[in-house]
């Protein structure tokens, strides 16, 4: 797959490659991103938004929303913060209204990882309104909904934690997401279970959690 992936990364044009986000840059970014190749995914994501943005590409919002996902990630959280309100004013002065959420969604991601508890919890929400409305619960909500948990576990209310996220790792088993990273909440909601007493349930979860993770390897 690397082989392929280099091969089809030098036939591919640069001007190219940044107005197209499934380009063979993009998809090498985030496989970099997801074996946590952080410098890597870093570099190649952060050259597609600059190109996106001198081309005046419609994609710039999408590079900078991953570009926000990688710093995150890398635990440059102010940094992650700065790429997603970026990526929402793009998406708003575009007109791409149904970008919003994803960079809505990574502004709370990061003010959560930044302490600031009572705005990540009202942005959250907020994607959490607009993808009931619109029949997005799987991902859109079911990420924000382990924010929430994850913001009701730092403050302590392990209850209210498990409450929210003991139905989002039910719904979570029903769809096999297949990469598990991408739903990071179920180790929360393991604490969450034990904190609260529901042991058994502790150890269900954690059986979910690494099954996955011993198929991939």
């Amino acid at each position: 797959a690397d082989a392929l992936l280099r091969e089809g990364m030098a036939l591919e044009r640069p001007r190219e490659s940044c107005r197209d986000p499934r380009s063979v840059r993009f998809v090498a970014a985030l496989r970099a991103l997801y074996e946590d190749r952080i410098e890597d995914a870093r570099r190649t994501m952060g050259d597609l938004a600059q190109a996106a943005e001198a081309a005046g590409a419609v994609t710039t919002q999408a590079f900078l929303a991953y570009s926000s996902l990688v710093e995150r990630r890398a635990g440059s959280f102010a940094l992650a913060l700065a790429l997603a309100d970026q990526s929402h004013d793009v998406a708003l002065q575009a007109g791409r209204e149904a970008a919003v959420p994803l960079a809505l969604h990574l502004r709370a991601q990061a003010l959560a990882h930044l302490g600031r508890a009572a705005e990540a919890r009202a942005v959250a929400e907020q994607v959490l309104a607009y993808a009931t409305a619109t029949g997005q619960q799987y991902r859109l909500g079911l990420v924000d909904r382990g924010m929430l948990g994850f913001l009701a576990l730092s403050e302590g209310d392990a209850r209210a934690a498990f409450a929210i996220l003991d139905p989002a790792a039910d719904a979570l088993a029903a769809r096999d997401p297949g990469e598990p990273s991408l739903f990071t909440f179920l180790p929360d909601a393991i604490e969450a279970a034990v904190e609260t007493g529901h042991v058994e349930r502790a150890l269900v979860l954690l059986e979910r959690l690494e099954t996955p993770a011993t198929q991939l390897g």
